[in-house]
């Protein structure tokens, strides 16, 4: 039912907002058939399960970044989808969006989604690297032939007080490095020097001199893959 109502509705909208016409010929022209496509492509986004949330218990939101729905570009089954409303669920690691009228939260069929883009920052859809769960990664940075990758994870942790309980939430993020098809685990900068080894004395030269300050890993990390994609 709930696949049907958005077709029906989608199908309002779109010959509302595009006016296209049947040539003579009987031939459906070219923008009708990325017409019904689109449609087809709405009507299967929406046919997620409906999404619940309550966050009045937690001490942060189980969100990137915001729990407010802002505009991101979803490549969705090869159909990439600009000023589309998301929002990523980091506990879950689910892929949200809101109906036409702002009623119902529905969960994207994760299937089907192989990027994401908000606030910036895109997201893959990793389902087939042995050595890395299914799930969405953060692109940090990629060319030549590595890939650079954050997983957000964010757990909930009870707490019993006298009178109330609350729900602690934490935050936690592991990257991983993919190098000529390998994937391998980082919890350090010389875990990433030791990957790249042919350029290992010219990477830990730059970091003795430009990086050696910097505090967060992942600063560390995005700086080093920078520097060996710019190398001749």
């Amino acid at each position: 039912m709930l696949i049907l109502r958005y077709k029906l509705l989608l199908v309002i909208f779109l010959k509302t907002t595009f006016s296209f016409t049947q040539s003579s010929s009987g031939v459906i022209p070219v923008p009708y058939n990325n017409y019904y496509k689109q449609l087809q492509q709405y009507a299967y986004i929406y046919s997620g399960s409906e999404y619940f949330y309550d966050d009045k218990k937690l001490t942060d939101n189980a969100f990137f970044e915001t729990p407010s729905f802002e505009q991101g570009i979803l490549d969705f089954d090869g159909v990439v989808i600009p000023n589309f409303p998301l929002a990523y669920d980091i506990i879950r690691d689910e892929l949200v969006t809101i109906n036409y009228d702002k009623q119902y939260k529905v969960k994207i069929p994760a299937n089907k989604v192989k990027s994401f883009e908000l606030r910036g920052k895109k997201f893959i859809n990793v389902q087939h690297y042995a050595g890395l769960k299914e799930g969405y990664y953060q692109v940090l940075d990629e060319g030549k032939d590595v890939l650079l990758l954050s997983k957000r994870i964010k757990t909930i942790t009870e707490k019993v007080l006298s009178n109330k309980v609350e729900y602690h939430v934490s935050s936690v993020n592991k990257y991983w490095l993919i190098h000529k098809n390998h994937v391998y685990g980082l919890e350090h900068q010389n875990d990433l020097l030791d990957v790249l080894q042919p350029e290992k004395t010219k990477l830990q030269q730059y970091y003795t001199e430009q990086l050696s300050s910097v505090i967060q890993l992942e600063d560390r990390l995005t700086a080093l893959i920078k520097y060996y994609i710019s190398l001749p």
